[in-house]
């Protein structure tokens, strides 16, 4: 009796859906730097990287936890949202809270497994998607940005395990098209309230905000595609790659990726994270093959 009690209470399978195990992919951002200075056949590093993971991926879910508890109220009158398991009383705010204390403890020691660096940038990480949570969430403009910053915080995690450095090319590339996606992010929600007429006292967007936000966001995503051909055009490129020529075939690629991602979310074909879109997209796949191949392939 006291276990089938106990089951009752707490809902496992609502606790997974809480962790959003789905967003871990967001932190394959650090394996970026490994790929880019070609040492994902150095054990030593791709190990380090992979404690790093799942580092960051007990961090971020914890943070996930802590923001859904923020959110509680207006998750609760938000169409879609109402049914994360908080919000719709799957999980209570006690176990909700454990949850997120032993994830969070669990990562932050992984992470002091590795070294300072990686360690100073997974506390990084982590105060910064609390400042985003409590702070910086309502936040006109400057959401966007913390967004874009937490992206590129795992690239440089990533790097800080192995210990390889990245570029100036690989940082400025990185800042554009996450600056785009989180542009993006913001655009997809303001489609789907214009849509449902849901609102989010949590957010400093309105409805008239889209033309605006899809201006800058495809433009920031049109100028990392710049950016990359400007890396192709200096020396820093042939110290990595004999047949540098090729990447330029990646340019096209890029191009029609980031045009169809933003055509799709006007048309309100997008209504979550446009990396977990990614992830359910068939042309994103095919597209990263392309690319990867290209790279190989210039190696």
């Amino acid at each position: 009796m006291p276990e089938q009690s106990l089951h009752k209470s707490f809902d496992i399978k609502a606790a997974v859906v809480l962790l959003r195990p789905h967003q871990w992919v967001k932190n394959l951002l650090l394996f970026v730097s490994l790929f880019a200075s070609h040492q994902l056949a150095n054990v030593e590093y791709l190990t380090a990287t992979i404690v790093g993971f799942i580092a960051f991926c007990m961090v971020a879910s914890g943070t996930y936890v802590v923001n859904d508890i923020l959110d509680l109220e207006s998750d609760r009158e938000h169409p879609t949202k109402k049914e994360r398991p908080l919000a719709a009383g799957k999980i209570k705010i006690p176990h909700a809270i454990a949850i997120a204390s032993v994830l969070i403890i669990i990562g932050i020691g992984l992470g002091r497994f590795i070294g300072p660096e990686f360690f100073a940038c997974l506390v990084g990480y982590l105060l910064l998607n609390f400042g985003y949570s409590l702070v910086f969430k309502p936040m006109l403009a400057i959401d966007v940005v913390v967004l874009s910053l937490l992206y590129i915080l795992r690239i440089v995690a990533g790097a800080a395990a192995t210990d390889v450095m990245p570029s100036f090319w690989l940082l400025a590339f990185s800042l554009f098209v996450f600056t785009s996606l989180a542009m993006l992010k913001r655009y997809a929600e303001l489609e789907q309230q214009q849509l449902t007429g849901a609102t989010n006292k949590r957010r400093a967007y309105r409805v008239e905000d889209k033309s605006v936000m899809a201006m800058m966001g495809s433009a920031c995503g049109l100028i990392s595609v710049f950016v990359f051909a400007f890396y192709l055009n200096s020396k820093d490129v042939t110290v990595l790659y004999q047949r540098a020529e090729l990447l330029w075939l990646v340019i096209p690629v890029l191009f029609c990726w980031i045009i169809r991602i933003w055509l799709l979310a006007s048309r309100a074909l997008i209504n979550e994270d446009p990396i977990v879109f990614a992830l359910r997209d068939r042309f994103s796949y095919v597209s990263a093959a392309i690319m990867g191949l290209l790279i190989v392939a210039a190696s």
